[in-house]
């Protein structure tokens, strides 16, 4: 799971400095639970009303396949494993509370996808268009769904409505597209792809805004809440370690980084204004938390002597529950975290301070799926 570190040069425009612990802890952790066979699970969503869905990695047995994802749904102590056909795989992507959609994968080497979305515990394949495949990523509070389709030309982002797909076509220049979100009012976050270079931008009604670039080089968005705030990574001038941004009101701000960081990697943000990803530096990956212009390595606020290392957080809920992977007495575990104090009440020392707010337009690494 740990990048390969990059060519460390540290942010000069930053003043970092580790946050120390705050008096009492400011998160509970628990284990997301895995079922016998499992090797892993790997939560990436989580609703309002605390479902978490994801995946496990199943080892073999009578009635999974062996070394391949299975959908999977988590509420409270008990996990369900959601249907795909016999021999494939999957993972959930997104869930509106009732609805979730993701990847269905088939073939020897999970390599044929399909969008798919579970309802009620049943399987229903979504419209491909007569392409050979594509994913869902997100499903908003009306039922529309998210994502893209494959085919000749590369990735296509798309929505769906009653399962059936509809185009979004493509900024001018790009030349394919990846989806990372859709909310409630219906904007959909979409990476342009042209070359090796990424433009981030959010669809609305049959039109593309672009995402202002915090240099001339890529960018990349990768989390949308209902407000229509845009996080995710990109470069400042003259710097080689990619930065996370946050945009908001048609401002690219660049948030604050960790001493050493080889880059940070925001992933989704909740109405208030609470950012979750992970940032990789000497030690690895570490999950990640941006609130009040600060940001956090989230290890250190759990209890003291928890068991855990945190790698990557991948999504928040409004309340700021917070859910991801890392290790648990070096074993690889899901986890959820419930606030006890607001990071923001505390006093640690900021991570780094915050800095620049830049516009421009031009990626960055393709985000793993």
């Amino acid at each position: 799971m740990t990048r390969a570190p990059r060519k460390t040069l540290l942010l000069a425009l930053l003043i970092p400095g580790f946050p120390a612990l705050a008096s009492s802890p400011q998160f509970d952790v628990q284990a997301i639970p895995v079922p016998p066979g499992s090797t892993a699970d790997t939560p990436v969503v989580i609703s309002a009303d605390g479902a978490v869905l994801g995946g496990y990695s199943f080892i073999g047995d009578s009635s999974h396949a062996s070394g391949i994802y299975e959908p999977a749904l988590w509420q409270g102590t008990q996990a369900q494993i959601l249907p795909v056909p016999a021999g494939d795989g999957g993972r959930v992507r997104g869930i509106n509370g009732s609805t979730a959609v993701g990847i269905v994968a088939a073939g020897s080497s999970q390599d044929q996808l399909s969008p798919a979305e579970w309802a009620g515990g049943q399987l229903q394949l979504l419209d491909t268009l007569g392409l050979p495949g594509g994913y869902a990523m997100d499903i908003n509070s009306s039922g529309t769904v998210a994502g893209v389709l494959t085919g000749p030309s590369g990735e296509q982002p798309v929505i769906w409505n009653g399962g059936v797909a509809s185009k979004l076509g493509l900024p001018a220049g790009g030349t394919s597209g990846e989806v990372f979100g859709i909310n409630n009012s219906g904007q959909v976050l979409v990476n342009a792809i042209t070359g090796n270079v990424s433009t981030a931008w959010v669809w609305s009604n049959g039109m593309y805004t672009p995402i202002p670039s915090l240099s001339s080089s890529s960018q990349a968005g990768h989390g949308i809440n209902s407000l229509g705030q845009v996080v995710g990574s990109g470069y400042l001038p003259n710097v080689e370690q990619p930065v996370g941004f946050l945009y908001s009101n048609g401002v690219t701000t660049a948030l604050a980084s960790f001493l050493g960081s080889y880059g940070d990697d925001p992933v989704a943000i909740n109405e208030a204004g609470e950012i979750v990803g992970d940032w990789n530096g000497p030690l690895g990956d570490r999950a990640a938390l941006w609130v009040g212009g600060q940001a956090y390595d989230l290890t250190t606020l759990l209890p003291a002597n928890s068991g855990w290392t945190l790698e990557s957080a991948t999504d928040i809920t409004p309340d700021g529950v917070i859910v991801g992977q890392g290790l648990f007495d070096g074993q690889q575990r899901g986890f959820e975290l419930t606030p006890t104090a607001s990071p923001s009440a505390a006093t640690p020392e900021p991570a780094s301070l915050a800095i620049l707010t830049l516009g421009a337009t031009t990626l960055l690494r393709r985000r793993r799926r």
